[in-house]
């Protein structure tokens, strides 16, 4: 699990807290020779507690639906278990209770509700290559799919080429746009490969520009992974930059 500093420990413990609060709670066990769920606690039921659990049969469409949302509640457990641990191990005070989603001094160009409402693969520039399909998703390269591969792999939500143009002729589609939940931000990330030719260099300077004249800021809004080859992704540099973009932006998350 990546922890930035202190302060995105704290984010971390409330979001999970949160996340938590909005599951229901329960075990599975086995009736009368069937599978079953209880459920101890449901923050749609204020009926539902320990001492008068809720019992579904698994194999029951309601069964299949509770189990999902038990097994993501335990998940969530584990890992603010985990935060809660490694912060007694640490600090001798407490974490600071921060309600979440978090208050900011700054939103930004980039927000939640952008990010929501946007439409991947919106670049109508054809490209030069055959696209590669990955996950329903069609890539323009190799990079822009190592992107993708790690961002699963480290459990971030994300988008591919969604149009942040400001006026529909600024071409403006990062190579995938991830959203951060404990910093309640989504993130645009842009791939500058073979920057030892003149033309790609050219053309990622052109592209910052554009970030840059309207109101994304490097690392709060958009990052960009420069490479000097086009085959030589480091996936090390991308997670720093993650972390990077995390610690910027925790200066605008107001907690007091």
């Amino acid at each position: 699990m990546l922890i930035v500093n202190k302060k995105h420990h704290e984010l971390l413990i409330a979001y999970y807290q949160h996340e938590l609060r909005s599951l229901p709670e329960g075990f599975f066990s086995i009736y009368r020779r069937k599978k079953v769920v209880y459920i101890t606690r449901d923050p749609r039921d204020d009926r539902i507690s320990n001492r008068n659990k809720r019992r579904i049969v698994i194999s029951t469409k309601e069964g299949q639906i509770y189990s999902k949302l038990i097994r993501e509640s335990s998940r969530i457990k584990t890992k603010l278990n985990y935060l809660n641990e490694l912060w007694n191990s640490t600090y001798w005070t407490p974490p600071n209770k921060i309600s979440y989603p978090p208050s900011k001094s700054r939103t930004g160009t980039l927000n939640k509700e952008r990010y929501i409402n946007s439409l991947e693969m919106q670049n109508p520039i054809l490209s030069s290559s055959p696209l590669i399909d990955y996950n329903g998703r069609k890539l323009r390269s190799k990079n822009e799919l190592i992107v993708c591969q790690n961002l699963d792999a480290w459990g971030y939500k994300y988008k591919v080429e969604i149009n942040l143009s400001p006026d529909g002729f600024t071409p403006l589609y990062p190579d995938a746009t991830f959203f951060i939940p404990e910093i309640d931000k989504p993130v645009s990330v842009e791939v500058d490969g073979a920057l030892d030719k003149t033309n790609y260099m050219t053309k990622s300077e052109n592209r910052k520009f554009n970030y840059f004249n309207n109101g994304f800021i490097e690392f709060k809004d958009v990052i960009f992974l420069r490479l000097t080859y086009s085959y030589e992704f480091d996936a090390q540099r991308f997670r720093d930059l993650i972390s990077a973009a995390i610690f910027c932006n925790l200066s605008d998350i107001v907690t007091s």
